[in-house]
């Protein structure tokens, strides 16, 4: 199988998961992804989280389509910060919840 077959494979299998009420770490280990691929395949499609998946606390702070933009530009954390209004501590810690290497 090409990798753009398992590609499209695996992201059939979460939107399968997610329109079931499923929560991003529940999707993530029933198909044995890293964690936070979920998450990733959720917030570049739009897709707001389920209800199971949402938790208390501070409102999400990174624009997180703009930080895969800016990093697959090469951009380092502090240039992706500045770029994106938050402090450079933001978008390293949403980096790395998202198993994107660090740039630089």
């Amino acid at each position: 199988m090409t990798s753009t077959k398992a590609a499209v494979k695996f992201a059939a299998a979460i939107e399968s998961l997610y329109m079931g009420s499923q929560p991003d770490a529940a999707i993530d280990e029933a198909l044995a992804l890293p964690s936070g691929a979920a998450l990733m395949w959720r917030v570049l499609n739009g897709c707001p989280p389920n209800e199971a998946g949402r938790r208390g606390g501070r409102r999400q702070s990174v624009n997180l389509p703009g930080l895969f933009r800016l990093h697959a530009q090469g951009l380092t954390d502090g240039a992706i910060a500045r770029s994106l209004g938050v402090s450079r501590n933001s978008v390293y810690l949403w980096r790395n919840k998202l198993g994107l290497p660090p740039n630089g």
